[in-house]
């Protein structure tokens, strides 16, 4: 017999070290993409220099780089993807029953974590769109392209941002 428990914080663990990860990737990516908007507001050309003071030094300041606003967002964020985590646990604990001859409780717990990092990786992508890699479009299409497979449709604001770069576009 398994050890369901085992099982259920060893998946955790994993889950938590890879959203983990996307955070620290999404915090790293926003600061470039405000420290981006930070030097073209401020008409400077956006080299590695001007990108490190700005990191340190320049950008620090009311509409760019704001400790306190980073810090509540952070939180946030942790408190919500901790959450999951958690009722991913406690999902996988329920009762073991399946459905077509899938562990239903496994296949929701493996759903809610596949949703904080797709979460995680639209929030890296809409900042590396903010950058001006376009390369990000597709990856974010890519995105988008599965979940309308599995039936789930875009929120507006995604929708909103495709209608932007199509008119972007043209």
């Amino acid at each position: 017999m398994e050890n369901i428990p085992l099982k259920a914080f060893q998946n955790a663990l994993s889950m938590a070290l890879l959203i983990s990860i996307l955070v620290f990737v999404d915090v790293i990516t926003k600061w470039f993409c405000i420290i981006d908007k930070y030097n073209r507001d401020q008409k400077r050309e956006c080299s590695l220099a001007n990108t490190f003071r700005g990191m340190f030094f320049r950008a620090w300041q009311e509409g760019y780089l704001e400790s306190r606003k980073f810090r509540e967002e952070l939180g946030k964020k942790s408190r919500a993807y901790g959450i999951s985590i958690l009722i991913a646990i406690a999902v996988y604990l329920f009762p073991d029953f399946t459905v077509q001859g899938v562990p239903a409780d496994e296949a929701l717990s493996f759903i809610i974590y596949l949703s904080v990092v797709v979460a995680e990786c639209f929030s890296i992508v809409e900042n590396l769109k903010e950058m001006g890699v376009k390369e990000a479009s597709f990856v974010r299409d890519g995105l988008l392209a599965v979940l309308r497979k599995f039936g789930v449709n875009p929120s507006p604001d995604i929708t909103r941002t495709e209608r932007k770069d199509k008119d972007e576009s043209n």
